[in-house]
């Protein structure tokens, strides 16, 4: 069977979906999808089981202003059943490294042992690189991020 239904179409279509329900809550509720309900597969050679679907904090939801929705869309993620998280070193609303903060605030602190959490760096040296990640730790709020590798973009 063809499908012009692509993995991009299909994650950009969930995110939309995810930045509805947490900026309306009123769509979202009444459901009561339990976590178990969102299918899992491996990444990679780490032995994680992960969320088919990921929960992005690049723009869809650094649009979000109302800091009280951000915050609302990362625990509707976990209610349903979300356990991948991505964020990067460059996505900022101005000079501020907003999503990963926003994640040290909202994301870590309540769910860090539940989540697999992953970041991009884009330093191009071993000097960059190691400060970027120093910030990226002090963003997040932890000690360590997960994956099968460092990706450099």
């Amino acid at each position: 069977m063809n499908s012009h239904f692509t993995r991009r179409r299909f994650l950009t279509t969930t995110a939309g979906g995810l930045s509805l329900a947490g900026t309306y809550p009123a769509l979202g509720a009444g459901s009561k999808t339990p976590a178990s309900a969102m299918p899992l597969r491996p990444l990679g050679k780490t032995g994680r089981m992960i969320s088919i679907v990921g929960f992005g904090g690049g723009s869809r939801y650094l649009l979000q202003e109302d800091l009280d929705v951000a915050e609302r869309m990362i625990h509707r993620a976990i209610e349903l059943g979300i356990n991948y998280f991505d964020t990067g070193h460059s996505y900022r609303k101005g000079e501020v490294r907003e999503s990963q903060q926003r994640y040290g605030r909202f994301l870590v602190p309540n769910y860090r042992k539940r989540i697999t959490l992953t970041t991009k760096l884009s330093g191009r040296d071993a000097e960059t690189v190691r400060k970027q990640l120093e910030e990226t730790f002090d963003d997040l709020k932890t000690d360590r991020i997960d994956g099968e590798g460092v990706v450099i973009s």
